[in-house]
């Protein structure tokens, strides 16, 4: 397969298209064989071809020419997701492309963005090493024992690629991990609540730096990343100061209470009680009875007012763009713009 080839696999599997789909969508005739033959390097299309897939896959030309070196051999969704095949592709390839529009404006910048894990030394096999791992991450970020104001920043300034993309509600994230660069996707779809981001993002963040003891199953693997992510947002010492230290009954109103400030949800909170043994394993089951019968199961059930939107990519594209390291057109190619739409959002203030 030639660049070309490859390049407009990775646009088509973008846009989610089959070859006849995409045929389809072209204003020249053109059959599905030829498509597939043009993705395998096996025949050169026609100026007048590449213009119309470029208009079909809403991309410029430059695009299916620029070469490109990222690969996420490991890119893997953290749980059997109930997306179809062709949504989990285009997921897979949006992410790369980001990646590589990411990377390029790190380079252009200078800006390392090499990540480095910072709980390589640790070997996790039951809860009680995960409170280990969460108190030393939150030390090693200088987090203190305050609740985060933005899980997705956080990881931003970490060195961790953040994505966001808009996918159904049943998709949660994935996680990768390549030559140093750390990426992480979010569902930023509006139905998806800041409160769901920033357990998705943290769990994601616990399939890439936490190393597991080779008895411990994948099922184990899935509980012990959530209870990464709720001792992270809410650490034992300020926990067990909030609830006490044995609790037979607990009120919903104190639990949404907590979910508001600390914005961690309340399934995750009770979650955490039985994991440091607030309460027993039979409250928990209680709990969980209650849960099913509620109908509040899935809907979180305070009102967290959290952002948790990747910010980084495009605050780094308007710096470069302000200190003429690229131009207004590279700049709204990078940010998927039109150029007259940005320079209408664009004010310079020195």
């Amino acid at each position: 397969m030639n660049n070309f080839g490859q390049r407009l696999l990775s646009a088509r599997k973008m846009s989610g298209l089959s070859l006849r789909e995409l045929a389809g969508k072209m204003n020249v005739p053109i059959t599905k064989q030829a498509l597939s033959q043009y993705e395998k390097g096996q025949i050169t299309p026609s100026s007048k071809v590449i213009i119309a897939i470029s208009n079909a896959l809403d991309l410029p030309v430059d695009y299916f020419f620029k070469k490109s070196n990222v690969k996420l051999e490991h890119l893997e969704f953290r749980k059997k997701s109930s997306l179809s095949q062709k949504k989990v592709e285009a997921v897979r390839f949006q992410t790369l492309n980001y990646l590589e529009k990411y990377l390029e404006i790190e380079e252009l910048l200078n800006v390392n963005g090499v990540f480095n894990n910072p709980l390589k030394k640790h070997r996790v096999s039951q809860v009680q090493d995960i409170e280990k791992c969460a108190n030393e991450l939150r030390g090693k970020w200088a987090l203190g024992l305050d609740p985060i104001p933005d899980v997705i920043a956080l990881l931003e300034e970490n060195k961790v690629t953040v994505f966001g993309i808009d996918a159904p509600e049943e998709f949660s994230g994935l996680a990768s991990v390549t030559d140093g660069v750390a990426v992480i996707v979010v569902n930023v779809n509006e139905k998806v609540n800041a409160v769901r981001k920033r357990l998705t993002a943290l769990h994601e963040l616990a399939h890439l730096i936490l190393t597991f003891a080779e008895d411990v199953t994948e099922k184990e693997k899935e509980h012990l990343c959530y209870s990464f992510a709720g001792a992270v947002l809410f650490p034992e010492s300020v926990f067990k100061e909030k609830l006490g230290k044995k609790r037979s009954s607990i009120l919903l109103n104190e639990l949404i209470l907590l979910e508001n400030y600390y914005g961690i949800s309340v399934q995750a909170i009770m979650w955490r009680a039985h994991d440091l043994g607030l309460i027993s394993d039979s409250k928990f089951k209680e709990y969980h009875m209650w849960l099913s019968k509620s109908g509040f199961k899935k809907k979180e059930l305070g009102n967290y007012c959290g952002c948790e939107t990747p910010m980084r990519f495009q605050r780094l594209v308007y710096k470069a763009l302000s200190e003429d390291i690229i131009s207004s057109s590279k700049a709204a190619a990078l940010l998927n713009k039109s150029l007259s739409d940005l320079k209408d959002e664009l004010t310079r203030v020195i």
